[in-house]
């Protein structure tokens, strides 16, 4: 998750156990229900997102990968897009 000041250099990790939870401006990540599935080369992972209530709208998702320490991070890919309904 980017930081609301965009430094993607900030940007938090968050290990998917237990209570944990990452937020920014715009919504909150929790570990809670967290789900992560392999099979082959490919990586499944379900989150828990809530959006704020400022969030509605179209949305794109993008997604990198980094390893742990930072030593190589993948380029960014447009993964799909919704729209987030009014609460």
């Amino acid at each position: 998750m980017y930081p609301d000041n965009g430094d993607g250099t900030q940007a938090p990790s968050m290990v998917l156990t237990g209570n944990n939870a990452i937020s920014n401006s715009q919504c909150t990540i929790s570990a809670q229900g967290a789900n992560v599935q392999t099979s082959g080369n490919t990586l499944m992972v379900s989150l828990a997102i809530t959006f704020k209530a400022a969030f509605t709208g179209f949305k794109g998702v993008w997604l990198a990968a980094q390893t742990p320490g930072g030593a190589q991070t993948s380029a960014w890919q447009a993964l799909g897009a919704w729209s987030v309904p009014a609460n």
